[in-house]
């Protein structure tokens, strides 16, 4: 793999770092830390430093004596330097304060859960407020804004979001039913599609078209039955729980427990979809929207993505927790199958004796029908056989591969009875 110069340079700052962290396990000294801002191209001074511990961004230091006569040092706890980078990776965006403690709090640092809690509070205000705003009265359903919006929909410009894709799937003349629709089930009105032809503009929207026909070996398509009732219920669950609302009785522990599962989550569907476009080309299983989606989300998407996940796990219905739980049990393995994969590509570019075995229309067949994975498992070991030194070797160079390698022996092992 090819590397930039200031990309490579970077990483060995971060690698040497780390080495020159582990001598000083008992903490970080400030002088350190701007020196290690500074290596990375960010200029931070010791007021900023102080600014932002003191605003919870940063762990709080110790100040440690030098001796009689020479004073204190300030010491930060062992980790602060990454977290440091991620600071100044994230201002050099110019976000706001506040929008930099949210975004260091979801990736996992050391930021008080109160900082998350008041933006995750803010986030939903700002929800609960348009959302009546879009809310018409029983009778009229979406408010006179809302329609105002809607007539908008087929012209105003979508440049880089999700909904432009989805508009660009359905056309300009059936998007503003499918927004129509997203509309009525973020204010808790949606009762039901209007019509079948609703909800194939719907799904089509959504890239779900590939959903109802894709297939693994021995496994029925994800999605099938009417989605209508899901968006029903997720309607009524945004209606009688304002996310106002969401986060009162939840506890610090219970809403950091809630982030990382909901960040595993984003993580699993991420390499799942990364899988299986990459095997079965763009649109597989219906997942690649669902995934550019998640990925690289702004703050106020996240919080509002963690108020949902909470509201669904304490009150909707034992189906839809059932269906979240059995997600973050299947991460774990999603994580393994991405990792194989892309130990399988760069085995293909690095080892020409495997290039055609490994070929995505390869796996592609292999995860379709059970014989033809018994197959290419088979040449797999064969091949690996015959060039162990080759094989060795490039294990050797990517040492990160070597615990998802298959390593077991091929002895026993004989070519099945017949080729596909």
């Amino acid at each position: 793999m090819l590397y930039a110069s200031g990309t490579l340079s970077a990483w060995f700052r971060i690698r040497l770092y780390n080495l020159a962290m582990v001598e000083t396990a008992s903490g970080e000294p400030r002088e350190a830390l701007l020196d290690l801002a500074r290596s990375a191209g960010h200029e931070v001074s010791e007021t900023q430093l102080a600014r932002w511990h003191r605003a919870g961004l940063l762990p709080s230091p110790r100040q440690r004596p030098l001796g009689r006569g020479h004073g204190t040092q300030s010491v930060y706890p062992p980790g602060t330097g990454l977290q440091l980078l991620a600071l100044c990776r994230l201002q050099a965006k110019n976000r706001r304060l506040q929008q930099a403690a949210w975004q260091l709090w979801w990736e996992g640092y050391s930021v008080p859960t109160e900082l998350g809690r008041a933006f995750l509070i803010e986030a939903a205000r700002q929800w609960d407020t348009t959302t009546r705003l879009l809310r018409g009265d029983a009778a009229r359903g979406l408010s006179t804004l809302a329609l105002s919006l809607l007539a908008k929909t087929a012209t105003m410009r979508l440049t880089g979001l999700p909904v432009a894709q989805s508009r660009k799937r359905v056309g300009t003349d059936r998007f503003q039913e499918f927004a129509r629709v997203m509309l009525e089930t973020a204010v808790g009105i949606f009762d039901g599609y209007r019509t079948p032809e609703e909800a194939h503009v719907v799904e089509q929207a959504l890239g779900l078209a590939r959903s109802r026909k894709d297939r693994l070996t021995g496994a029925d398509a994800w999605l099938s039955g009417n989605t209508g009732p899901v968006l029903e219920e997720l309607s009524q669950l945004l209606l009688q729980h304002p996310l106002s609302d969401v986060l009162s009785g939840v506890t610090d522990e219970d809403l950091e427990a809630a982030r990382t599962d909901l960040c595993e989550f984003v993580r699993s569907i991420d390499s799942v979809g990364f899988l299986l476009e990459h095997v079965f080309g763009r649109d597989a299983f219906g997942l690649s929207l669902l995934c550019r989606s998640l990925n690289g989300m702004k703050p106020q998407p996240q919080a509002l993505l963690l108020l949902a996940w909470v509201l669904f796990r304490r009150h909707g219905s034992a189906e839809l927790r059932e269906g979240m739980e059995s997600y973050l049990e299947a991460a774990p393995e999603a994580q393994e199958m991405l990792g194989t994969v892309r130990m399988l590509e760069q085995a293909r570019q690095e080892l020409p004796a495997f290039a055609e075995i490994l070929a995505p229309n390869q796996i592609r067949e292999a995860l379709r029908y059970p014989h033809r994975m018994e197959y290419l498992n088979w040449r797999i070991r064969e091949t690996r056989e015959r060039h162990l030194e080759e094989v060795g070797a490039f294990f050797e160079r990517h040492p990160e591969f070597r615990a998802g390698a298959d390593t077991s022996s091929s002895k026993g092992e004989s070519r099945p009875t017949s080729q596909p």
